[in-house]
């Protein structure tokens, strides 16, 4: 019999629900981050995109100019991965 893989940390294998209920009751009243949606994105596994969406939906504002720059930056990363690639397929 093998040794048994370490999943990881709980808190990185949660589904949304879970995510949320936790987020609500115990991460947000004990978090004292400057860039709350960073924060979360890190501290649950999840992209920017997925935090503000989550956390909006918890009762958090964020500007629409914020969320703006998040796509923008999403996407650039996105573009640029691809021309990675097909550099290193010429």
């Amino acid at each position: 019999m093998g040794k048994k893989k370490n999943p990881g940390p709980r808190r990185k294998r949660m589904k949304r629900e879970q995510r949320l209920l936790n987020a609500k009751t115990k991460w947000l009243p004990n978090t004292t981050a400057k860039n709350i949606a960073k924060s979360y994105s890190k501290w649950y596994g999840v992209d920017l995109q997925c935090a503000i969406r989550e956390l909006e939906t918890i009762g958090l504002y964020f500007s629409d100019e914020y969320k703006k720059q998040v796509v923008i930056a999403y996407e650039n990363k996105i573009a640029s991965k691809q021309k990675r690639k097909e550099e290193r397929e010429a």
